[in-house]
């Protein structure tokens, strides 16, 4: 194949590096990835990660119509299942399952025949894939740091992931083990290594990311007027609403009591997402109004959470939002310019940010 005739080889500074990535682009046509694909996954930049995806995916193949069939799963729960886990939505004919898949399904199955909710085991999957996306970030993140290497081709530093992974998986435990890949593929899709940090043998720790923060107006005076058992039911609807707006781009990093973390590296997105769960709350008898601050900015992510100046940032503007609405800072604006209509409400200096900040109400663009 002429990959150079292909644009897959543009952009690439001496022949050392255009010969790994021809090796890399030989190696993946042979093992079945169309033209398409790779060009894809070159405009990406996740080519060198490539691999590692398809040996994680592997070996699922059943549908989740064969799923359904097989494990006598409702088609509905298996989709709020999914979702649970923090997977974005699949085409009808992607193989989603392997054999230990039917397995821990099957167990489900068993569960729910003897009088299990099937609600409580959702929450249940929301626990696992929240912790499995978690689990899949520090692994990745320490692929990595121990494997990069100053001056690795494409094919290098592939071949070596690829391996190191090889030997870890048997490792893994199979309760994570299911959950665990899909998230690290989901992952992997997402990533980017760089020439740059090809070239330097590091990961940079920060990276652009929009940061929302939403919580309940008035909880605290709600939480004194309920029972425990009211108090809970509030809280968990909540927490299934936040869980529900989180579809891929958007990620829910993380509830704590009242307040849900929502972030993305795609801004429109995360609005949106926000814009649901405000609206959301409005419409539910059960739950207070919800007020939700936004910003954009770098921030280091570890473990699943992020940190830095638009985290702080986003959650101060949520302190001051009223109920009902979104507030954003400028470069949230600037970078949904189009996609929403924004209102000047002010500015205003807190704590721990340096300078008063301009902050804006957003509404869908009409």
């Amino acid at each position: 194949m002429n990959w150079e005739a292909e644009g897959l080889l543009d952009g690439l500074e001496g022949e050392n590096e255009r010969a790994g990535r021809r090796e890399l682009l030989d190696r993946l046509h042979a093992e079945g990835c169309s033209v398409d694909e790779l060009k894809q996954a070159v405009a990406d930049e996740r080519l060198v990660l490539l691999p590692l995806e398809k040996l994680l995916l592997a070996d699922r193949t059943y549908t989740s119509a064969e799923v359904a069939e097989r494990t006598g799963l409702s088609r509905q729960y298996l989709e709020a299942d999914w979702k649970a886990l923090g997977m974005s939505q699949i085409d009808e004919d992607q193989p989603v399952a392997n054999e230990s898949t039917l397995a821990s399904l099957a167990a489900v199955k068993f569960m729910i025949d003897a009088g299990v909710a099937e609600q409580r085991l959702i929450e249940l999957t929301r626990m696992v894939g929240d912790a499995s996306a978690k689990l899949a970030d520090a692994t990745l993140r320490t692929f990595a740091d121990a494997l990069l290497q100053p001056g690795d081709t494409e094919s290098d530093l592939s071949l070596r992931i690829v391996d190191f992974a090889n030997a870890l998986m048997p490792q893994l435990g199979e309760i994570l083990r299911g959950p665990m890949e899909l998230h690290l593929a989901e992952t992997v899709r997402q990533e980017a290594i760089s020439r740059v940090e090809r070239e330097h043998g590091f990961v940079p720790g920060a990276r652009r990311i929009a940061v929302c923060f939403a919580d309940m107006v008035g909880f605290t005076e709600l939480s004194a007027r309920l029972d425990s058992r009211d108090l809970s039911e509030v809280t968990q609807r909540f927490v299934d609403l936040a869980g529900d707006v989180a579809a891929a781009p958007v990620r829910l990093v993380k509830t704590i009591g009242d307040e849900a973390m929502l972030a993305s590296e795609d801004p429109a997105a995360l609005v949106d997402a926000a814009l649901h769960m405000v609206a959301a709350a409005q419409q539910d008898d059960l739950l207070p109004p919800l007020r939700a601050g936004a910003a954009v900015g770098d921030a280091l992510r570890r473990a699943g959470d992020y940190y830095g100046r638009p985290v702080n940032l986003a959650a101060r503007i949520t302190a001051v939002a009223p109920g009902g609405t979104l507030l954003g800072d400028p470069a949230m604006r600037e970078a949904t310019d189009g996609a929403f209509d924004w209102s000047a409400v002010g500015s205003r200096g807190f704590k721990g940010i340096e300078g008063e900040v301009e902050l804006y109400e957003v509404v869908r663009a009409t």
